[in-house]
């Protein structure tokens, strides 16, 4: 049984606040350090071995400078949340987290090429629900 604190709604909300700092702050993380994400999660059956491996694959892409420190700081600190506080569909609610910072962040590139813009200072309260309404559906105009 998930816990209320990691329903669909907040890992999607979690995922976009990681997939908006992923395409505005510098250096940008690119599609490929994404995948690998993935992959470093995937590659892992036991779940906290998976979350472990991929908050150490993420602190080490920051010290390389391929992932920024906010992007980092996010997916970490969702990570270690979903590892202490996940219980048993840990690995689930994880792998669930990591998709849709994906999908985000595919979106969110697209966008970027297109114009999108958001200021920092709105990052860290912005819904998935806000954002359809602000930028998806406005933006398409």
């Amino acid at each position: 049984m998930s816990l209320p604190q990691f329903t669909t709604d907040s890992l999607i909300d979690f995922a976009l606040r990681a997939a908006i700092y992923s395409v505005i702050q510098s250096p940008q993380v690119s599609r490929a350090n994404v995948m690998n994400i993935l992959e470093i999660f995937s590659g892992e059956s036991d779940a906290d071995a998976a979350i472990t491996l991929t908050i150490a694959h993420i602190l080490r892409q920051e010290a390389r400078g391929e992932i920024n420190r906010k992007t980092s700081r996010e997916l970490v600190k969702i990570l270690l949340r979903i590892k202490e506080e996940g219980g048993e569909e840990k690995g689930e609610l994880a792998r669930r987290f990591l998709g849709y910072y994906r999908w985000l962040f595919d979106v969110l590139e697209k966008m970027k090429r297109m114009g999108f813009r958001i200021d920092l200072r709105e990052v860290p309260n912005i819904t998935f629900r806000d954002f359809l309404k602000r930028f998806v559906i406005g933006f398409s105009r």
